[in-house]
């Protein structure tokens, strides 16, 4: 089941799957048939239509089966938001609320509920690969960022590593400012990518899942950014065929979390069965989200063609974002984590492009 199916399991599906994912007891031992001694089960809010797209948050699932030995268990609640254009705004707001226990969205969601300390993570061109991503993950840096999702009433559990968004073109690839500018540019609700897309000279449009679907079908957009996971698992080799592939405009870092009450509310081993469980997701997700190099074939047999932008595009691109840097910026905090990122990056050996058959390039149009 792909996003593109998404009308197989409507909002009164989503509900029934989790009001019977949370049916305890007071103290927390029961189940859904409600026998002494079951395991807990909490609910896990995923906006996606499953967790193919998300690796490292189903190794999460799975993890904390088996370190609490099954005492707990998560149920996860597809199609969270129902696609809506602020749908990873509602799982926060819903776990905050207390309608999911535990939930996932990126990072990129939090600025547009008033919580900025996570720009950095979303800046443009900055982190730009797997190794770095790990770097940035072992750094210290998420543990730093993730007590400011307190006033949304959440806890951040941890930050996963997750796919590296690509420009994908509709009819052409996206190289260069000039091919920016002026068209209709796909993206997630997030204050910083618009920002960032609008400096490109692009229109940002927000919509995931079937908003962009029907988009495409209907022509209001000239791309998207996309990893390559969701672009192979929606099958969009003949809608939008053209990835840049040496074009990273962030990565999606995604942010495992959880009702702060619920939290409170467990015992101090459950508590301490889902940290363990997050510290390992969020220490496996760089490997777990690198699927790239497997994926380049799968996505040339499907017709999909890779484009190369030359130094001078680059070049032009890390100009026309100069503003948005001097933007983010304006927050010491942001400024000073960007400066921490670009630190590591320097630290680390040139990384490898992606590696696409000669056959699957792009011709770039003269």
């Amino acid at each position: 089941m792909s996003m593109r199916r998404w009308g197989r399991r409507s909002a009164a599906a989503v509900l029934a799957a989790v009001v019977a994912a949370g049916c305890t007891t007071a103290d927390g031992q029961g189940d859904k048939a409600g026998g002494p001694g079951a395991p807990r089960v909490l609910t896990l809010a995923n906006g996606y239509a499953n967790l193919d797209y998300e690796p490292a948050v189903a190794y999460f699932v799975d993890r904390v089966d088996e370190v609490s030995g099954g005492a707990l268990r998560i149920e996860v609640a597809h199609e969270w938001g129902d696609f809506a254009v602020d749908s990873e705004q509602r799982v926060v707001r819903d776990v905050a609320a207390g309608r999911a226990d535990l939930g996932w969205a990126g990072t990129r969601a939090f600025d547009s509920l008033g919580v900025r300390g996570f720009q950095a993570l979303t800046a443009p061109l900055l982190v730009d690969s797997h190794a770095l991503q790990r770097a940035v993950l072992d750094s210290g840096i998420p543990e730093r960022m993730l007590p400011d999702l307190k006033p949304l009433g959440v806890t951040g559990l941890a930050l996963l590593a997750d796919g590296l968004r690509r420009p994908v073109g509709v009819r052409k690839p996206l190289l260069g400012p000039a091919d920016w500018r002026g068209i209709a540019f796909g993206t997630a609700r997030s204050e910083a990518q618009s920002s960032a897309l609008r400096g490109l000279g692009a229109e940002p449009f927000e919509g995931m899942g079937p908003i962009r679907d029907r988009a495409l079908e209907q022509g209001r957009i000239d791309g998207f950014e996309m990893y390559l996971i969701g672009h192979h698992i929606n099958n969009y080799a003949l809608r939008a065929p053209y990835i840049t592939a040496n074009v990273h405009l962030w990565p999606q870092t995604a942010a495992l979390i959880a009702d702060t009450d619920l939290l409170g509310g467990l015992t101090g081993a459950q508590r301490d069965w889902l940290r363990e469980a997050a510290a390992d997701a969020a220490r496996r997700s760089p490997q777990l989200s690198d699927q790239d190099g497997e994926l380049v074939v799968q996505l040339c047999e499907s017709g999909v063609r890779f484009a190369l932008a030359s130094a001078a595009d680059l070049k032009g691109l890390r100009d026309a974002l100069r503003p948005e840097y001097a933007r983010l910026g304006q927050d010491g905090r942001t400024k000073s984590f960007i400066a921490e990122i670009e630190r590591l990056k320097a630290r680390l050996p040139r990384q490898p492009a992606l590696d696409v058959p000669a056959d699957c390039l792009a011709q770039r149009a003269r």
